[in-house]
């Protein structure tokens, strides 16, 4: 048996398409029996637990001991669930750094065999550059938790080569015993139509004008996701090109209410469930993603890269966003925000079946079958 643990993760778009879809996938495509053991916020749990079974019907849903500077008090509970259950995983693999150190607890008392880290991204540069977590025991600790996390697991998943080079810098880690894995697309979006038809649909259910060029903005509204510099770029795009027009699939935000105001009838606003947000994307032509120079950003894989050219759009991408600022140059997937053309044009549905098929190469699950399974094999 392999555990996929999650601690603090609640129920997301990110959190179907990484966790859940991965599980059930991974419980498809091996021969392994994968069960996902998640432990959640009390708040909201019941629901958040519901949705989570409904999904993964043998997923273990655990309440978490109240405020996150207690995470490591959960590892008792843990331990009690894999001996009351019976369970007895060959590996758990931990999601982030938290739940890798429960897991390696686990191991220390002979509860599992091996442990994976399965790591998303530079987590003691985001809660320090983010002010993730308000606890200064938390941003304190967390540099010499991903260490720990980094060097005393069996094997690690990275995100991109970029998180593999921090991990050299900043940990001494000696790179070989890693697989480089990018967030891959939910199963939904390996299936996305795209037409003339379907292209007019989408912009027709945004409020859209049709003969317009979309850019479009989908996901959360945290800090990293630098809503400041996507505000300056949309504005000189706006005044340089009067086509333009841009879709927010995102929480209302107050640079939303300014470019509206501004820019009467070219902005629009949805907020979306993840299962609908395809069906509005591959109405556009541009998806946007600016982010500051930081080293949370310097690493990351953002899973609305592979969602945006899953719909056949080009990316406006920053410089030194983990690999795929220079992805997008070698394979022509759109452009530096510090290096645009002078006039966008629209995407050609010609362009746009090239950049999906780009996608479905590169970033579905299935592609890497190959590379879980000798993961499977060198660690269980």
């Amino acid at each position: 048996m392999i555990i996929y643990l999650t601690v603090g993760d609640q129920p997301s778009g990110v959190f179907n398409s990484q966790v859940i879809d991965f599980v059930n996938f991974l419980s498809a495509s091996t021969s392994q029996k994968v069960k996902l053991v998640a432990f959640l916020s009390i708040r909201g749990f019941f629901s958040n637990r519901r949705g989570i079974r409904k999904k993964c019907p043998n997923a273990l849903v655990l309440p978490m001991l109240p405020r996150i500077k207690n995470w490591e008090k959960n590892k008792y509970l843990f331990h009690t669930c894999l001996i009351l259950f019976r369970l007895k995983p060959s590996l758990i693999m931990g999601r982030n750094v938290l739940a890798t150190l429960i897991a390696l607890d686990a191991k220390q008392k002979g509860l599992t065999n091996k442990v994976l880290f399965d790591g998303r991204g530079a987590i003691s540069a985001e809660w320090n550059e983010y002010r993730v977590v308000e606890d200064r025991y938390l941003e304190k600790n967390i540099l010499q938790w991903e260490q720990i996390a980094v060097l005393k697991t069996d094997w690690r998943i990275a995100v991109s080569k970029k998180l593999v080079e921090f991990w050299e810098k900043s940990f001494h880690y000696k790179p070989g015993h890693e697989t480089v894995i990018p967030c891959t697309l939910d199963q939904s979006y390996e299936k996305v139509e795209i037409s003339e038809a379907q292209m007019l649909a989408a912009k027709e259910r945004a409020g859209l004008a049709p003969d317009k060029i979309t850019l479009v903005y989908s996901g959360s509204t945290a800090g990293w996701q630098s809503s400041s510099l996507l505000q300056v770029l949309l504005e000189q795009q706006l005044e340089n090109q009067t086509d333009l027009q841009v879709l927010f699939l995102s929480e209302e935000t107050v640079t939303i209410q300014f470019l509206a105001a501004k820019y009467p009838g070219r902005i629009k606003s949805r907020l979306l469930p993840p299962n609908q947000v395809a069906n509005y994307l591959c109405g556009c032509d541009y998806g946007l993603l600016v982010r500051e120079q930081t080293n949370t950003n310097r690493v990351a894989a953002p899973v609305k890269f592979a969602e945006y050219l899953a719909c056949g759009l080009k990316v406006l991408i920053s410089p030194n966003l983990g690999d795929y600022s220079e992805l997008v140059q070698r394979e022509s997937l759109g452009y530096l925000s510090t290096a645009l053309p002078a006039q966008l044009e629209k995407i050609s549905l010609l362009d746009k079946t090239r950049i999906q098929q780009f996608a479905l190469q590169h970033f579905i699950k299935q592609n890497y079958l190959p590379d879980y399974l000798e993961i499977i094999n060198q660690t269980t």
